[in-house]
């Protein structure tokens, strides 16, 4: 999520934005592995979970934020009028 924070285009901040959810949805998927051969405690195997579902909607959120979002590059720019004085 971090690396895409630090790109130019939404797209391309949003195409960073899936690959950490894709990841997100691994790490869920270990932290009920990790229960299951007894690395964590059912308490910290749902917080990791829980944490993981919110962060993933979060993304989510985002991801459809970016995707309404002009890249700089095909904005019109204003011209500032000069006051006169």
């Amino acid at each position: 999520m971090a690396e895409g924070f630090g790109r130019f285009f939404p797209a391309e901040h949003a195409h960073f934005l899936r690959t950490a959810k894709a990841s997100l949805i691994e790490t869920h998927d270990s932290a009920g592995a990790g229960f299951n051969k007894r690395y964590f405690s059912e308490e910290d195997k749902n917080r990791m979970q829980r944490l993981c579902g919110r962060s993933g909607k979060a993304a989510t959120g985002l991801i459809r934020y970016l995707e309404t979002q002009i890249p700089p590059s095909q904005r019109r720019t204003r011209r500032k009028c000069r006051r006169r004085t």
